[in-house]
């Protein structure tokens, strides 16, 4: 590997907690350059020092320029079968996608926080845009939205030695949780848009707002972010939609999620420096506002945001 290389780290073995986190060297100039991403310590590997984020926030940071491979069979099917519940990448993947970006230039760009990053990476002229493309080997599936049900064992008669065996009554499917069967139905295909340089901008608006999701028990505990997202989504975009907050079907809501997602925008002088849960939170509730509201809702959003202490810098402002 070249010196600019970044080298990621995943759990061997399947999924098996929500965020799945993925690990770096924390003295990886990636890492170092951007302290705004909000890395947390990692276990080291090799007696080397480790930070890690989610898979969910490296999405919502690093995804939007990649792209499926646009021939592969079991990539195309993967891609319609999967989605932001259940969708991670391998260690490998990551390093591949993150070097290609800092042999592009990254790390030369210009950028002091999650704004300006987020502009330097939309703007980057990819070297080898090969390397951002997603292959079906590259993916880590979490757990499924569904709980699996079991098959009745039918019990027997001991006879000639052989004891009996008693009857095991099968174990019904357990439907995952009501409030994210939309995102259940959103598959990664569905939110590509490949005619653009960020073909998977909507799954990065996704993914960065909706915590660790990859285990089932994760997205049924009361206070998943998912929950909440789909809560804040939902509802702004029936109305923008279908002119009604409720009583939209979970199919028709997926089918126009990519479009909302991408309307939403909330300009880089009032969006947040950091990559904080919470800020992200706001960010995504501001942007709906900022994006679909009134002209007051505008000019509210922009006073708040910038009277806030993590809100844009009033220096960003013309004189």
């Amino acid at each position: 590997m070249n010196a600019a290389a970044v080298t990621a780290h995943t759990t061997a073995g399947p999924v098996t907690s929500p965020e799945d986190p993925v690990s770096f060297s924390q003295n990886d100039p990636l890492v170092t350059a951007t302290p705004f991403l909000c890395w947390q310590p990692a276990a080291a590997i090799g007696g080397v020092a480790q930070v890690a984020l989610p898979q969910q926030s490296l999405m919502g940071h690093f995804i939007a320029r990649c792209d499926r491979d646009t021939t592969d069979a079991p990539t195309i099917l993967a891609f319609n079968t999967h989605s932001a519940l259940d969708f991670a990448l391998e260690g490998a993947c990551w390093s591949r996608i993150l070097t290609e970006y800092v042999t592009s230039g990254l790390l030369a760009a210009s950028f002091t926080d999650l704004p300006s990053f987020y502009l330097a990476l939309a703007q980057l002229v990819i070297a080898t845009p090969a390397n951002l493309a997603i292959l079906a080997p590259d993916l880590r599936v979490g757990e499924a939205f569904d709980s699996p049900g079991v098959p009745a064992v039918p019990g027997r008669a001991g006879a000639r030695g052989r004891p009996a065996r008693a009857a095991v009554p099968a174990v019904a499917a357990v439907p995952g949780p009501a409030e994210l069967a939309v995102l259940n139905l959103v598959t990664i295909e569905s939110l590509r848009e490949p005619s653009t340089t960020s073909p998977l901008l909507a799954l990065a608006k996704l993914m960065a707002s909706l915590g660790g999701v990859l285990t089932r028990a994760a997205r049924n505990t009361p206070h998943c972010l998912a929950k909440m997202t789909v809560a804040l989504l939902r509802p702004n975009l029936e109305r923008r939609i279908f002119g009604v907050a409720n009583g939209t079907s979970d199919a028709a809501v997926a089918f126009h999620l990519k479009t909302f997602l991408l309307d939403i925008n909330l300009p880089p002088m009032f969006a947040s420096r950091s990559a904080r849960p919470t800020d992200v939170q706001r960010d995504l509730s501001d942007a709906i506002r900022y994006s679909f509201g009134t002209d007051e809702d505008r000019i509210a959003v922009e006073t708040a945001r910038l009277s806030s202490a993590n809100g844009c810098a009033a220096a960003l402002l013309p004189a």
